[in-house]
């Protein structure tokens, strides 16, 4: 992402609520939300970039 400055870079639970936002990726998700650490599950990603090219979506799963 160090190449793409404007791409956003969001974390949804599964209800679709947003638990994490970043353009250009400057600060990273480290798994909390609200200062909080978020329980084991997995959650879903959506990286948006700026013009015509498709988001990348995937999951990831936090595990402690």
């Amino acid at each position: 992402l160090e190449f793409f400055p404007t791409a956003v870079v969001r974390v949804f639970n599964r209800w679709g609520q947003e638990l994490f936002n970043s353009v250009g990726y400057q600060k990273r998700w480290d798994g909390r939300y609200n200062n909080a650490p978020l329980p084991m599950a997995d959650y879903y990603y959506v990286i948006e970039f700026s013009g015509n090219q498709d988001p990348i979506t995937g999951t990831v799963t936090l595990k402690y």
